[in-house]
């Protein structure tokens, strides 16, 4: 069983601004598909660098990179 996406919403009035431009008009399941393709496109590009090995072993490390090479692009959606 997939666990539920929970996607928040930034409350900066910028970053809020984004988000609406971004997002105001799709149905939840649109939202929720277009930032798990961003982690997916960033993820598989991240998994492309690793061993199975590093994965495995340092997994705050490999969870950090997710989040710093996801970040601006789900910045730039307000999220």
């Amino acid at each position: 069983m997939q666990k539920p996406l929970k996607i928040k919403v930034m409350t900066d009035h910028d970053l809020l601004a984004m988000a609406c431009e971004q997002f105001l008009g799709k149905s939840v399941p649109e939202i929720k598909g277009v930032v798990l393709q961003t982690l997916e496109g960033h993820l598989r590009s991240i998994l492309g660098t690793l061993t199975v090995e590093q994965i495995y072993q340092d997994r705050d490390k490999f969870a950090q990179l997710v989040r710093e090479v996801a970040a601006p692009d789900v910045g730039r959606m307000g999220i």
